[in-house]
């Protein structure tokens, strides 16, 4: 299927807001989740649209041809190079894929950017490219496109699958990499093409980029948080559970680790969010991987992890829908997900089946405590739906194929 332009429509739209624009588009997120095939969409569109050839000026560091351009001096030399065949009348469109790779790549940016003929675009596998590089020298002269592993929507685009519930299952087994389309979808091909990707992402993006010592300590962490997603703990909880286990380490170390593994993208950190006292609590949070494939060729998969699993699903369909998202605390009670776009707000509660009266008093009860007006869905597999006291309730297929939810009759 990866054969076929299949655009990732959401991503792309974002981006061209700012197309032609004084600002540098930076494409974020995990190696292996589409950077590389955002950057040659916009690469075809342009070519499609008459620009001349040679003002699109394209490096991927993760080609063996650009392996000595290893800091910004070489960097400028070879747009430099390009630009000797360029139109200089015409806008220069420059594409620089895994720019983190180049050291000082940020240098070169600064000084093309300055340029207004530049239209430049820029993908990196780890957030340290934004809190640090670039935040530094360009300002507020960048915008940053997060992108995400394959929806359910994109995975059913990119396999071919029909939408039932067999292909969702598919999806919570083999998770949202763009790549393992393919290949065949088995746990042998896939899992081993996930292990590796991993190995990459840990290796490039997390050890070497913070100079990880202890890598034994750092894949422990690692499967605790593939055993935990969606629970409440701190750096401190950790010590405990890694002391019961033999390893002793303090949680400054943790904290360390955790932001590494964060900055790698392979997980996601969810902070508690007081609905009262409107404050994000600083202690204790949650996390969720990026890619459940990944985590499940990792730790495997069963159906005691189904909810943990659904949960981790419905997080990044709203993280890649570009929502700012929280765990809500109301009156000792916890609203899985507060979901913020502009002055919007969903509020949601994620349960596997809500078939008992216990679990459904608790998940809709939950919502029923916030007094505002804001939208507030509970999501399950449940296969009949229905709304209680003005609380949407949606099937997960539902939600996930829809993104925005209608109101249920």
């Amino acid at each position: 299927m990866l054969n076929e332009v299949i655009r990732r429509e959401k991503y792309l739209e974002k981006i061209y807001l700012f197309k032609n624009q004084a600002v540098i588009k930076v494409i974020t997120g995990q190696r292996r989740t589409g950077k590389s095939y955002i950057l040659k969409s916009i690469i075809g569109e342009l070519e499609l649209q008459g620009v001349f050839k040679k003002n699109i000026i394209y490096l991927n560091k993760e080609d063996l041809q650009f392996d000595k351009i290893i800091s910004y001096k070489e960097l400028h030399i070879f747009i430099e190079t390009k630009l000797q065949k360029a139109n200089k009348n015409k806008k220069i469109y420059l594409l620089i894929d895994e720019v983190q790779e180049i050291s000082g790549f940020e240098k070169a940016i600064r000084s093309y950017a300055l340029n207004k003929k530049f239209d430049i675009y820029i993908t990196g596998s780890n957030s340290e490219i934004i809190s640090s590089e670039l935040s530094t020298y360009l300002g507020g002269r960048y915008i940053e496109n997060f992108i995400a592993p394959l929806d359910f929507k994109e995975f059913l685009k990119f396999s071919g699958l029909r939408t039932n519930h067999e292909s969702l299952e598919k999806y919570f087994r083999y998770g949202g990499l763009p790549f393992i389309h393919n290949m065949p979808l088995n746990d042998e091909v896939v899992f081993t093409y996930a292990k590796n990707i991993f190995n990459s992402i840990l290796l490039k993006d997390v050890i070497k980029k913070f100079e990880i010592r202890n890598i034994a300590l750092l894949e422990k962490l690692v499967m605790f948080l593939c055993g935990n997603i969606g629970y409440e703990f701190s750096a401190n909880s950790i010590c405990k559970y890694l002391k019961n286990e033999g390893i002793k380490v303090t949680p400054s170390i943790i904290l360390d680790y955790l932001y590494a593994l964060r900055a790698g993208y392979f997980i996601h950190e969810v902070k508690r969010y007081d609905l009262v006292g409107k404050k994000v609590f600083k202690q204790n949070a949650k996390y969720y991987v990026n890619d459940i494939g990944i985590r499940n060729a990792l730790a495997g998969f069963n159906e005691a992890m189904t909810n943990q699993v659904m949960e981790n699903i419905v997080f990044m369909q709203l993280k890649s829908d570009g929502y700012e998202i929280y765990t809500g605390i109301l009156e000792g009670r916890e609203i899985d997900f507060v979901a913020i776009k502009n002055t919007k707000i969903k509020y949601i509660q994620v349960a596997l089946t809500i078939g008992d009266t216990k679990t459904r008093e608790r998940e809709f009860g939950n919502l029923l405590k916030i007094k505002d007006n804001f939208e507030k869905i509970v999501i399950s597999m449940d296969p009949v739906v229905n709304e209680y006291q003005g609380i949407k309730h949606i099937k997960l297929i539902d939600f996930l194929l829809k993104g925005e939810v209608k109101k249920v009759k």
